[in-house]
């Protein structure tokens, strides 16, 4: 709770003389006839915004319920501190749009979450190297031995558990770019958001490569946790028809994709289809979503037009929910969602849930508990924090 200071307000009514204690923060203005402003994006042709305060140091002093009292959120914010993402099928051109935007309005451009970082433990060591030392039921299955279709059968079944452990990475991905806008005020530009993973889970369990009771706990865990976070102002979905993904995907011309038994074009049209029905209407209730042909592109001067018009504050009377993570009148709201956001520990609590007991793809097979342990939990890189190996660095004179 941010500053606590009371106010005694006269109440200047004809009839009533008292005094109102009022809290500083959440007094309102007067409710008088004006005209309602808007706060459009704005963009900056390429150049860096002039803020009028600096940004707060979070990764260096995370913002704590000591800094509330010497520093607000909103403070901070512009036209442009808003958060965009950028979807779309597979190579469409996410990576381009978004960095054009992000240039274009003066926004931090946050790129697709890569898959590897998961299985990176310690001092960046990589636990797929521990596969062959570990039952095939119980090692690591990665997107490029996944889709291209390099792993065993055994191993290819557990990629349900490399999607639960992407889906946590992500969301702290995610967390990580919402405290960036909320300690600097500067706007975030992101190539596919935490909130489409539902898409992958449905499209995975359509072509038969995920298990209805592993959707059903994916879709648990996502339901329970991607509620906590404060949704996207507008999504930006690149349309495109199978054949031109199918060209863009042979073009970048990357060998377990492009050569991939898995990514068919059914599969591709699958994943249009839960973009179109699922993902896009359930933003839609939240955030602005707009979409682009890129068979058909405007100018990019058009698209920017087209960006600074859009109103990413008024919520519609028909439509209560959307912008409505980013309605509060009072700064206490915000100070306290950047204070959440900086203990990850209370982030990682979000995950504390019950085991996919019917799911046992998703789990560690019990007869491989004590190898895992021994092969995965002892090994040093994971063990000890990472710099703390005592096999590779001098650990006496540290606390």
């Amino acid at each position: 709770m941010a500053l606590i200071v009371n106010r005694a307000i006269s109440a200047i009514q004809p009839h009533a003389r008292q005094l109102l204690l009022v809290h500083v923060s959440r007094a309102k203005a007067p409710n008088l006839p004006c005209t309602i402003q808007v706060a459009h994006l704005t963009t900056t042709h390429g150049m860096p915004a002039k803020r009028k305060y600096a940004p707060w140091p979070y990764e260096k002093r995370p913002y704590n319920s000591l800094y509330q009292f010497i520093d607000h959120t909103r403070k901070r914010f512009d036209d442009n501190t808003k958060i965009i993402l950028i979807e779309g099928n597979i190579a469409v051109g996410k990576s381009w749009f978004g960095e054009q935007v992000a240039k274009e309005f003066d926004m931090q451009f946050v790129p697709d979450w890569k898959d590897k970082k998961v299985f990176l433990s310690g001092n960046n060591f990589d636990l797929r190297t521990l596969n062959a030392q570990l039952p095939p039921r119980s090692g690591f299955c990665d997107i490029p031995a996944f889709y291209g279709h390099t792993a065993t059968p055994a191993l290819m079944k557990t990629f349900g558990r490399t999607q639960l452990l992407m889906y946590y990475h992500h969301f702290h991905y995610y967390v990580r770019a919402l405290e960036h806008l909320l300690n600097t005020g500067q706007g975030i530009v992101m190539e596919r958001g935490v909130f489409s993973h539902m898409v992958f889970h449905n499209v995975l369990h359509k072509m038969g490569h995920l298990s209805g009771n592993a959707l059903k706990y994916l879709n648990f865990v996502y339901d329970n946790t991607v509620c906590e976070m404060w949704r996207p102002h507008l999504v930006i979905y690149l349309d495109a028809p199978i054949d031109f993904v199918r060209t863009m995907i042979n073009k970048r011309n990357i060998g377990w994709e492009a050569k991939s038994p898995i990514i068919t074009d059914e599969f591709l049209r699958t994943m249009d289809r839960f973009y179109k029905e699922k993902y896009l209407p359930y933003m839609s209730k939240y955030s602005e979503v707009i979409t682009y042909d890129m068979t058909d592109l405007p100018e990019w001067e058009i698209i920017v037009e087209e960006l600074e018009s859009l109103d990413l504050d008024t919520q519609p009377f028909d439509n209560e929910d959307k912008f409505k993570d980013w309605q509060s009148e009072f700064e206490d709201d915000y100070n306290l969602m950047r204070m959440n956001l900086a203990k990850k520990w209370q982030i990682d609590n979000l995950f504390n849930m019950s085991k996919p007991w019917d799911a046992p793809e998703l789990m560690t097979h019990p007869e491989d508990l004590d190898v895992v342990y021994q092969v995965v939990r002892e090994h040093p890189e994971v063990k000890y924090k990472c710099g703390y190996n005592p096999q590779t660095t001098n650990v006496l004179l540290k606390w």
